[in-house]
């Protein structure tokens, strides 16, 4: 309503214009050869003022057909560079997902048309799925030279350097992945396998405390154990026996159930007369893992009577939780009572 309002009083607003306009008008002659033209002053200013407006509209209309190459170039451009970014999140979201062959597949074929960062991460998406190995240092060397990217290509790079036993570069790829990401598991795992190929067992044990020991069924703390418990054989074998009872605290101290160090280093507790350090190892093992294993191997180590050897096993343990181990500790031990009593609650 308010734009037909306005309308109507320009429109007004003109006629009153004209009309007062033309009471002061006056004609202007023209003479071209015989031609005899008369005309009103007010009508030579319009007819100026109207092809001015006239070849202004001509030029904005023949500058946007000039420009619609250019426009269209742009529009394209603009086009394939969001085409292009669509199917790198797409790939970036395959990677995530572990989905690396198919996210290697799209990040190969827009590779040419991507630059900076988005380089980068293509780098590192096609290095993952990448066979060759060569290939597969470059593609992650590349990804070196980005800040963000660097300790993720770093420690692949590691792993490669210690796939092909150069634990020298190995061990400076991990460590450069280590000054930015003092806490990837993945990275101190690679780092500790380059020790151990190193002899470099100091370093080996410092760096094993990195690692997070909060989940019983990590598989990292068995490695590093194993790897711990086959050192501390090595220095028995060389009549270093003090040495390699420090390898077995400081494996049972990551990973107390370890079976194979229990076995060992309680027997080397038993032979220098110090069965109650023995006993104390494998008390513990039990309350953090209730296996029968070491319960069996405490009971053995153990001079107590069967009564003791239960209760002191059943005293920091839920029975209620583990009747099946219990039950079986007390039908070993020839505790009669016991069993019947546990299988009236089982």
């Amino acid at each position: 309503m308010f734009k037909f309002l306005t309308l109507g009083i320009t429109v007004l607003l003109l006629y009153l214009g004209f009309l007062y306009v033309s009471d002061f008008d006056s004609i202007v002659q023209i003479f071209v050869y015989d031609l005899k033209i008369e005309l009103s002053f007010f009508t030579i200013i319009t007819t100026f003022f109207l092809l001015q407006f006239i070849l202004i509209v001509v030029i904005k209309i023949l500058s946007v057909l000039l420009n619609i190459p250019e426009l269209f170039k742009k529009s394209w451009q603009q086009h394939r560079i969001q085409t292009t970014h669509t199917k790198l999140m797409n790939a970036i979201i395959f990677f995530i997902t572990d989905r690396t062959e198919k996210s290697a597949k799209i990040a190969r074929k827009i590779y040419s048309k991507i630059e900076n960062e988005g380089k980068d991460l293509s780098n590192i998406i096609i290095a993952a799925d990448e066979k060759n190995i060569v290939a597969k240092r470059d593609y992650y060397t590349k990804a070196l030279e980005n800040e963000y990217l660097h300790a993720h290509a770093a420690k692949h790079i590691a792993k490669i350097y210690l796939h092909e036993n150069q634990y020298v570069k190995a061990e400076k790829f991990a460590l450069k992945c280590f000054d930015k990401n003092e806490t990837d598991k993945e990275n101190i795992m690679t780092l500790l396998e380059i020790y151990v190929a190193l002899k470099a067992w100091d370093k080996f044990c410092a760096l094993s405390s990195r690692l997070s020991y909060a989940d019983k069924n990590d598989r990292n703390r068995k490695i590093v154990s194993d790897h711990l418990y086959q050192q501390s054989q090595e220095l028995i074998d060389n009549n270093k026996d003090s040495e390699a009872k420090e390898y077995l605290k400081k494996a049972l101290s990551i990973k107390p159930d370890h079976i194979m160090c229990l076995n060992l280093y309680t027997k080397m507790e038993i032979n220098s007369n110090n069965s109650s350090e023995a006993l104390k190892i494998l008390k513990s093992a039990f309350i953090y893992n209730n296996c029968f294993k070491i319960a069996l191997m405490y009971a053995k180590c153990s001079t107590g009577s069967n009564e003791v050897i239960y209760r002191t096993l059943s005293a920091d343990v839920e029975v209620k939780d583990n009747i099946h181990i219990f039950l079986s500790l007390a039908a070993y031990l020839e505790l009669d009572s016991k069993v019947k009593e546990l299988r009236n609650i089982a």
